[in-house]
């Protein structure tokens, strides 16, 4: 409304509020102890009314900044790419930044004062256009409370006046809050420009409640959110919890002050920051026409060029792959050796080429339960996923190295999820100790990772004495001899980074490795050295499976998939089981040709969309699959089931000497005639069918579709299988297959 207050305080005591109206408008505040103190001031009031000096006579403003008066003085609005208070400075980048500030009781008035300065110096040299910056403001105490979002937060003088505005609470600091906020309310919504980055400055007196700082801080980088993090008057420990939760480098992204006082002195630091204006690429350290991003005033990181790798490009690197890192984050590690594996990893990373087309890097954490970190399509820079790593968690528990590595196969070497068919998989897996929690299941699922083709790399710390070494030999893939890195320390993992990246990097490691006399693929399987160093696959003749052709699968099936095609599955989840078929389909009939195949979808009602006699070669079958359509209804899986029964009963080309499997998928109980779903059932099972039941997302679903999905099933513990999401069928296609093999081997029609 352009209306102009003049504050005047007589005999103030509380001067925060008087000071914010004048300091808003760029005024003195103006304070007098008596009347007669008041006539003498008449000049002064008068002043920012009446006078007319143009202080943008002599256009102060540079680089073809545009100068506005502004109450007593001027005010610059800088061309895109310029800033500072004068539009000084060169200022190319853009960014969608958030100030995170803590008002609690903790917080004097001087220092609040000092925060509002501050901020207010690094807005008036933002550029606020359409290109330039955008700001947020979230403040806190007790709770947490969204002053600007970034739509708002497109004008210079909105910012200002919301920055004007933090009030001091008298309640203790909650920043996880203002953290969780400012995911939510802030960036994602409206105002937040999809290709611009997301920058949170967390300025606090306080990290109360740290790990759920961390938890948050952890959810925004994991989103590709950087965070700067200014910590007033902080204990050691508060110290080392502020570095963990910023993005690194630690050393250039977290800053302790003494108190509140010297906020000011980091606007320069800051602002060069958000600028880009830092110099370590100055020299372009980058060798063979990579590009240099500068982290900070002397860290950087190199994008290489097709063909090379390390710190500067300087490695010659014709190798890709798909790398995963698994973390043992347990309670045995401690939170100081999480922070030197995220170390570890980020040296490793540094040293690859990442992109698109080049390497790239999924990350899974575990203790007692495995968590996901980061997917192989969800980052492709190293500042970014260097950024991600830091946000792993460091999570008292136990040590389910199973649990982990079956996360790694059904969430990272997932196709959904950016694995590429075409390119090598490789695992790093970090580890202080053998498995305590279902330990039966470590060895298996090392087993299936390698038999998908993932080359397994294991480093392992401080073990002591061959008895415990064993896991670690049987979990690598073989020989462990190139695969297993022994360490005394974590201290010492730096030594081995350039040994793993050697590995993964050197193209002659695989040149001898089916030559050595040691008898690598059994039951006249073929070896054939893979991509990846140090590594091998087998290839199996007919009649054995699994990695090291050891699975005899001598049996001829008859296997029956019972698709669910209800509406609760959805076009893609019905692409993703379709996909699925197939790969099963192609992986059994390379095992034996004499396998038949019959598929039925399911809603309202049961389709056969073909039976066992109709197709005998691979490529029909497939070209079949990929042929059936989406068609939503209801579900009816009793009547899909009994329509199984009836396929394989021999007027529909199926054999008596054959061992009989039904393979179902599905996702929900059954809402049509209910009541005869396990009666159905049954009936298969009675005659000797093997039922594979594949349950999808049931948490959801609810209890009962559990129960019911578990008592499908024939009673072998593994014939219910639990995913949580349609991209994980991919990862238990061997498991499904070697089930089957061992009811061959053991089954009776």
């Amino acid at each position: 409304s352009d209306i102009q207050i003049i504050p005047i305080a007589i005999q103030m005591r509380r001067r925060e509020e008087i000071e914010n109206i004048a300091l808003s408008q760029g005024l003195k505040t103006m304070e007098i102890d008596d009347e007669t103190q008041l006539y003498s001031m008449k000049d002064d009031v008068l002043e920012p009314i009446f006078e007319s000096v143009d202080y943008c006579a002599d256009s102060p403003c540079r680089n073809g900044g545009q100068c506005k008066n502004n109450n007593g003085g001027f005010l610059c609005e800088c061309r895109a790419g310029f800033s500072g208070d004068v539009c000084q400075k060169r200022c190319p980048s853009t960014g969608d930044v958030v100030f995170v500030v803590d008002a609690s009781r903790h917080v004097n008035r001087r220092e609040l004062r000092n925060m509002r300065k501050f901020i207010k110096q690094l807005v008036r040299r933002m550029t606020f256009r359409k290109s330039g910056f955008r700001v947020g403001l979230v403040q806190f105490a007790g709770s947490a409370l969204v002053r600007l979002d970034l739509h708002k937060g497109s004008r210079k003088k909105a910012v200002m006046s919301a920055v004007s505005g933090i009030r001091r609470s008298g309640s203790d600091p909650m920043p996880m809050e203002a953290l969780q906020k400012t995911r939510l309310r802030i960036f994602g919504r409206a105002g937040d420009r999809k290709d611009v980055p997301n920058t949170v400055i967390f300025i606090t007196k306080s990290m109360r409640k740290e790990s759920e700082i961390m938890r948050e801080a952890g959810k925004l980088k994991l989103e590709g959110t950087s965070i700067i993090g200014i910590g007033m008057d902080l204990s050691d420990s508060d110290k080392k919890f502020l570095e963990t939760a910023v993005s690194p480098p630690m050393v250039a992204n977290a800053f302790s002050l003494p108190d509140g006082e010297t906020l000011t002195s980091l606007t320069d630091t800051i602002m060069s920051y958000l600028c880009n204006e830092n110099t370590a690429c100055s020299d372009n350290p980058c060798q063979n026409n990579g590009t240099c991003t500068s982290l900070s005033s002397t860290e950087y990181t190199c994008s290489c060029t097709k063909g090379y790798a390390g710190k500067n490009c300087e490695e010659v690197n014709g190798n890709v792959a798909d790398i995963a890192f698994l973390v043992d984050a347990s309670g045995s590690v401690g939170l100081d050796n999480v922070d030197k594996m995220k170390e570890f990893v980020y040296s490793v990373v540094e040293k690859l080429s990442i992109g698109r087309t080049d390497d790239r890097v999924g990350l899974v954490s575990y203790s007692s339960d495995p968590q996901l970190g980061f997917h192989l399509d969800s980052f492709f820079t190293k500042k970014d996923i260097n950024n991600a790593i830091s946000a792993m968690q460091y999570r008292y528990g136990s040590t389910n190295t199973a649990a982990g590595l079956k996360m790694v196969r059904q969430e990272i070497f997932n196709i959904q999820n950016g694995d590429r068919s075409n390119v090598p998989n490789t695992l790093i897996m970090i580890t202080d100790g053998n498995s305590n929690v279902n330990s039966i299941d470590t060895i298996p699922e090392a087993i299936r990772l390698r038999e998908a083709g993932v080359h397994i790399f294991v480093i392992a710390i401080n073990f002591a004495g061959d008895m415990y070494r064993q896991e670690m030999d049987d979990i690598a893939s073989q020989p462990p001899d190139q695969n297993v890195f022994w360490v005394n320390s974590f201290s010492e993992l730096p030594e081995v980074g350039s040994a793993v990246f050697n590995k993964l990097s050197s193209p002659d490691m695989n040149k001898d490795i089916c030559d050595t006399n040691e008898i690598k693929c059994k039951h006249g399987g073929r070896c054939v050295a893979a991509a990846v160093t140090g590594s091998f696959r087998c290839e199996c003749i007919q009649g054995f499976t699994g990695e090291f052709c050891e699975i005899a699968c001598p049996s001829r099936f008859d296997v029956a998939f019972v698709i669910d095609s209800s509406v609760s599955v959805g076009p893609h989840n019905f692409g993703l089981i379709r996909n699925f078929s197939s790969s099963v389909i192609e992986k059994l009939y390379q095992i034996s040709r004499n396998n038949k195949f019959a598929m039925i979808t399911f809603n309202s009602e049961a389709n056969v969309a073909f039976s066992f006699g109709r197709n005998s070669d691979l490529n029909g079958l497939k070209s079949a699959i990929a042929g059936m359509r989406y068609k939503p209804g209801g579900t009816n899986t009793a009547l899909a089931l009994r329509t199984a029964y009836g396929l394989l009963q021999n007027d529909y080309g199926a054999r008596r000497s054959a061992q009989d499997v039904v393979i179902l998928v599905t996702d929900e109980a059954s809402n049509i005639d209910a009541q005869e779903t396990l009666p159905a059932a049954k009936e298969l099972k009675d005659a000797g069918t093997h039922v594979i039941a594949i349950g999808m997302d049931l948490d959801t679903a609810g209890r009962a579709a559990a129960q019911e999905v578990k008592d499908i099933a024939s009673s072998d513990d593994r014939a219910m299988i639990k995913l949580n999401s349609y991209s994980a069928l991919k990862g238990i296609e061997s498991d499904v297959i070697n089930q089957m093999c061992e009811f061959g081997r053991n089954g009776r029609k």
